[in-house]
């Protein structure tokens, strides 16, 4: 599957805290539309210089407020930054894709013919071209 610029697109939603959110500061763990979770994904606040992981729960960085976010899933895929409503309550932001991420992982190839054959020649210095399913299946 192919992204085009790596960029994925997610939706910001806001909610009244409830008993079983004494963890979540401002910002839940972010999910797909499928509802699994990203916990390792870094959710950028308000710059790239402050990074949270596991929503809020913990952050390289200090903010007081919070005016925008990014949510980066590895160091391939991203959405754009999103304009955070100032509230209280707790922000979620929503994959908006059901694609597992953590069942891919990123490639970098090229494919170059040498007489009639094709030969793959791998090179960490170009850019992701796709992703691949990890696992085999017979």
């Amino acid at each position: 599957m192919l992204f085009t610029d790596y960029i994925i697109p997610a939706k910001v939603s806001y909610h009244a805290r409830k008993i079983g959110d004494s963890n979540i500061k401002n910002i839940s763990v972010v999910k797909d539309l499928a509802g699994r979770e990203y916990p390792s994904s870094a959710i950028l606040i308000n710059n790239d210089s402050i990074q949270c992981f596991g929503g809020d729960f913990e952050c390289f960085g200090e903010f007081k407020t919070i005016d925008s976010v990014k949510v980066a899933v590895n160091s391939e895929i991203s959405t754009d930054w999103i304009k955070i409503q100032a509230t209280s309550k707790i922000i979620e932001i929503e994959l908006q894709t059901d694609i597992e991420f953590y069942r891919y992982f990123p490639i970098k190839i090229e494919l170059k013919r040498i007489k009639n054959d094709l030969m793959l020649i791998a090179d960490p210095l170009r850019p992701t071209v796709g992703f691949m399913q990890s696992g085999l299946t017979e």
